[in-house]
Protein backbone atom coordinates (compact mmCIF):
# COMPACT_ATOMS: atom_id res chain seq x y z
CA UNK A 1 0.00 0.00 0.00
CA UNK A 2 2.85 2.36 0.17
CA UNK A 3 2.33 3.65 -3.57
CA UNK A 4 -1.17 4.35 -2.97
CA UNK A 5 -1.27 6.41 0.54
CA UNK A 6 1.56 9.31 1.16
CA UNK A 7 3.94 8.50 3.97
CA UNK A 8 3.66 10.17 7.37
CA UNK A 9 5.85 12.74 6.29
CA UNK A 10 4.23 13.87 3.85
CA UNK A 11 0.67 13.73 5.65
CA UNK A 12 2.30 15.80 8.66
CA UNK A 13 3.67 18.73 5.59
CA UNK A 14 -0.29 18.45 4.19
CA UNK A 15 -1.85 19.02 7.40
CA UNK A 16 0.36 22.36 7.76
CA UNK A 17 -0.91 23.61 4.39
CA UNK A 18 -4.57 22.56 4.94
CA UNK A 19 -5.38 19.45 4.31
CA UNK A 20 -8.05 18.00 6.55
CA UNK A 21 -10.11 16.27 4.22
CA UNK A 22 -11.56 12.39 4.85
CA UNK A 23 -10.00 9.66 3.86
CA UNK A 24 -9.60 5.94 3.89
CA UNK A 25 -6.89 5.89 5.99
CA UNK A 26 -4.45 7.51 8.88
CA UNK A 27 -1.78 7.71 10.95
CA UNK A 28 -1.97 7.61 14.81
CA UNK A 29 -0.08 9.09 17.24
CA UNK A 30 2.55 6.36 16.66
CA UNK A 31 3.28 6.98 13.20
CA UNK A 32 1.26 3.75 12.23
CA UNK A 33 -1.14 3.53 9.23
CA UNK A 34 -4.51 2.37 9.76
CA UNK A 35 -7.51 2.01 7.95
CA UNK A 36 -10.71 4.32 8.83
CA UNK A 37 -13.03 5.27 5.89
CA UNK A 38 -14.30 8.76 6.34
CA UNK A 39 -12.20 9.91 9.42
CA UNK A 40 -12.50 13.52 9.66
CA UNK A 41 -11.35 14.42 13.50
CA UNK A 42 -7.88 14.03 14.18
CA UNK A 43 -6.02 14.14 17.61
CA UNK A 44 -2.95 16.55 17.47
CA UNK A 45 -0.80 14.00 16.74
CA UNK A 46 -2.61 12.21 13.77
CA UNK A 47 -2.61 12.88 10.41
CA UNK A 48 -4.70 12.30 7.61
CA UNK A 49 -4.28 9.62 4.99
CA UNK A 50 -4.53 10.91 1.69
CA UNK A 51 -4.18 8.83 -1.89
CA UNK A 52 -1.85 10.24 -4.21
CA UNK A 53 -4.77 10.96 -6.45
CA UNK A 54 -6.24 12.72 -3.35
CA UNK A 55 -3.72 14.95 -2.85
CA UNK A 56 -3.20 16.33 -6.48
CA UNK A 57 -6.95 16.76 -6.59
CA UNK A 58 -6.07 19.29 -3.66
CA UNK A 59 -3.86 20.84 -5.12
CA UNK A 60 -5.32 21.28 -8.24
CA UNK A 61 -8.34 22.69 -6.62
CA UNK A 62 -7.07 24.68 -3.56
CA UNK A 63 -4.32 25.81 -5.01
CA UNK A 64 -4.92 25.77 -8.55
CA UNK A 65 -1.22 24.08 -9.23
CA UNK A 66 -2.30 21.05 -11.90
CA UNK A 67 0.54 18.47 -12.19
CA UNK A 68 1.40 15.99 -14.87
CA UNK A 69 4.18 13.43 -14.74
CA UNK A 70 5.20 12.24 -18.25
CA UNK A 71 6.95 9.53 -19.68
CA UNK A 72 10.18 10.16 -22.17
CA UNK A 73 11.04 8.57 -25.32
CA UNK A 74 13.52 6.40 -23.11
CA UNK A 75 10.88 5.60 -20.77
CA UNK A 76 12.38 7.86 -18.17
CA UNK A 77 9.47 9.81 -16.43
CA UNK A 78 9.41 13.18 -15.59
CA UNK A 79 6.70 15.95 -14.20
CA UNK A 80 5.38 19.47 -15.44
CA UNK A 81 3.74 21.79 -12.80
CA UNK A 82 1.42 24.81 -13.79
CA UNK A 83 0.84 27.95 -11.82
CA UNK A 84 -2.17 29.95 -12.68
CA UNK A 85 -3.39 28.11 -15.89
CA UNK A 86 -0.71 30.32 -17.96
CA UNK A 87 3.38 29.54 -16.24
CA UNK A 88 4.90 26.48 -16.26
CA UNK A 89 6.89 25.96 -12.71
CA UNK A 90 10.38 24.94 -13.54
CA UNK A 91 11.26 23.44 -10.57
CA UNK A 92 12.74 20.50 -13.17
CA UNK A 93 14.22 21.79 -15.57
CA UNK A 94 16.07 20.99 -17.21
CA UNK A 95 13.91 18.17 -16.64
CA UNK A 96 15.27 15.69 -13.95
CA UNK A 97 14.44 12.37 -15.01
CA UNK A 98 13.34 9.43 -12.38
CA UNK A 99 13.59 6.11 -13.34
CA UNK A 100 9.40 4.71 -12.39
CA UNK A 101 6.75 6.79 -12.41
CA UNK A 102 6.66 6.48 -8.86
CA UNK A 103 9.46 8.25 -8.16
CA UNK A 104 8.48 11.26 -10.62
CA UNK A 105 5.10 11.07 -8.68
CA UNK A 106 6.53 11.58 -5.13
CA UNK A 107 8.78 14.34 -6.45
CA UNK A 108 6.36 16.12 -8.35
CA UNK A 109 4.21 16.06 -5.00
CA UNK A 110 7.58 17.28 -2.99
CA UNK A 111 7.69 19.92 -5.76
CA UNK A 112 3.71 21.54 -4.75
CA UNK A 113 4.14 21.28 -1.14
CA UNK A 114 7.10 23.56 -1.61
CA UNK A 115 5.61 25.93 -4.46
CA UNK A 116 2.55 26.40 -1.45
CA UNK A 117 5.43 26.80 1.31
CA UNK A 118 7.04 29.82 -0.38
CA UNK A 119 4.25 31.45 -1.92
Amino acid sequence: MNNVFVSYEVASELKELGFDESCFGYYDCGRDFKFLPDKSKFLECEFAAPTFSHVFKFFREKYKLPSWVYTSDNEKFYFDILRDTRFLIDGNKPYDIYETYEEAELSCLLKLIEVVKNK
